[in-house]
């Protein structure tokens, strides 16, 4: 079986099928594609931005170094420029197989909805939502409405995409996306 095959219980499967499933995805979901883990993100970024200082794995202290040293608009293009040739594979081509209530996501790329364009055999389309500004009325019956907590790299110079890596970043978030928290 392979590594991102997982078994569930008729139950939970019948209850997919049956759209009364809400789906959370991390940044763990995004590995088999080559995204990088929080703490390889936080590395990656200490050694890109701020070569001459210690290698730490704080994501969230990382950027507030980047941000003040360098600026934003920098960390934003190196996001957009890392994730952006992705392609979806492991478990993420298996989620358009089944019915969702719902999918949360803290993911800044856009492999959700690449596994939902490449699969034949989707249950539903995907909707993303980066705002309290996009209307949830446009959301239509076969659409599994797809929400971005910590903004998307599609959004990523909006104020409504900005990422979230920073306790700032998370309180203007919770204000912007107050209806996903």
């Amino acid at each position: 079986m392979p590594d991102h095959e997982i078994r569930l219980p008729s139950f939970l499967v019948n209850s997919i099928h049956a759209g009364d499933c809400v789906l959370f995805l991390g940044a763990g979901v995004s590995i088999d594609s080559g995204a990088p883990s929080g703490v390889g993100l936080a590395s990656e970024l200490s050694l890109q931005f701020l070569p001459d200082e210690p290698d730490t794995t704080d994501l969230a202290m990382v950027a507030e170094s980047i941000d003040a040293a360098i600026g934003r608009k920098s960390l934003h293009s190196y996001m957009v420029t890392r994730l952006e040739s992705l392609t979806p594979s492991g478990a993420l081509l298996e989620i358009p197989k089944y019915y969702w209530k719902s999918i949360y996501t803290t993911n800044f790329d856009v492999l959700v909805e690449a596994a939902y364009e490449r699969s034949p055999n989707r249950r539903q389309s995907v909707r993303p939502f980066y705002s309290d500004r996009d209307p949830l009325n446009r959301i239509q019956e076969n659409e599994v409405p797809l929400y971005k907590l910590h903004g998307c790299v599609s959004r990523v110079n909006s104020a409504d995409g900005r990422l979230v890596f920073t306790v700032d970043d998370m309180i203007d978030a919770e204000t912007r996306r107050q209806r996903f928290f």
